[in-house]
């Protein structure tokens, strides 16, 4: 519970029927947005982009290792991102693993939540506006009172 907004889930492959030697795995992950209570994304999310082996969206983020353990042996991960393949919307990060043989992967990415550095909201221009025409209402009736 060092970060209390990460989540450090663990992947293990067991029994994977390599077709080829000489092939790679390789797991996709589908980022989308969507709002609260919603089953399903339904659009790609906003500010997507990799940093290191950190790739952030809005203010959620996918950190992956770039090592993964099969037998006590390390292997390279490669990382990447882009369009959903197949029926997937949204961006997608794509891990790709080297031939681990018959071993067991063992592999543990973590998914997490930025925590906000300002403790209030950010009103946008609609709200400024509004909020600035109820002071402007406010200081008329006080100096209308005043006068009487």
């Amino acid at each position: 519970m060092t970060n209390p907004g990460e989540m450090k889930f663990e992947l293990i492959v067991d029994g994977w029927d390599w077709t080829y030697e000489d092939s790679i795995l390789v797991l996709q992950f589908t980022v989308t947005e969507s709002a609260h209570g919603e089953l399903q994304g339904e659009g790609d999310p906003s500010a997507f982009h990799k940093t290191g082996t950190k790739f952030q969206f809005e203010n959620g983020y996918f950190e992956y290792e770039e090592t993964a353990l099969a037998a006590n042996n390390s292997l390279e991960v490669k990382a990447s991102y882009g369009e959903g393949i197949g029926m997937e919307a949204g961006e997608s990060i794509y891990l790709s693993f080297e031939n681990f043989g018959d071993e067991t992967l063992e592999y543990d990415p973590i998914l997490g939540i930025e925590s906000s550095t300002s403790t209030g909201f950010v009103p946008d221009t609609m709200t400024l506006a509004l909020i600035g025409g109820a002071v402007l209402v406010l200081l008329l009736v006080i100096v209308i009172v005043k006068k009487r």
